[in-house]
């Protein structure tokens, strides 16, 4: 029996960290350097774009910013970037919802009259995963 539990204690943490990833995100195509990137991380359809279950935010001091979210649980995800120039913590909008801010999806999902699908933004995290995301700008003089 003790052989048992010590077997157990042993590879519990194994198994356990075996589970878990590391995501490295790399946001390209910050043209402003003032305010925060907001990465925003989605494990299912219907939070995406309302409530990330991970979500982190650096300065936007150069063109691009890179950020990582360690021990990660293994599986999909989407990811919505947004740069928020004026620290309001939101994506700011023109008429018709046409963004004023920088913003992206993982796989560079395309946001064609709305925002990117779910499906095409969708990837998997397992050990060690990498997002390259080039931020979207609308030109203000088109709207």
């Amino acid at each position: 029996m003790k052989k048992l539990i010590l077997t157990f204690a042993l590879v519990l943490p194994l198994l356990l960290s075996a589970q878990t990833g590391s995501l490295t995100v790399k946001v390209h195509g910050i043209t402003e350097h003032k305010g925060n990137v907001i990465i925003s991380l989605y494990d299912s359809e219907s939070t995406f774009l309302k409530t990330p279950i991970y979500e982190k935010a650096v300065a936007a001091s150069a063109s691009s910013v890179v950020v990582a979210f360690d021990e990660l649980p293994q599986g999909d995800y989407a990811i919505a970037v947004v740069h928020d120039a004026n620290t309001n913590g939101e994506l700011d909008t023109r008429t018709f919802g046409i963004p004023m801010e920088g913003y992206g999806f993982s796989n560079d999902a395309p946001a064609k009259f709305g925002p990117a699908k779910y499906e095409e933004a969708l990837f998997t995290v397992d050990d060690s995963t990498e997002q390259n995301i080039n931020l979207i700008h609308i030109r203000s003089s088109i709207f």
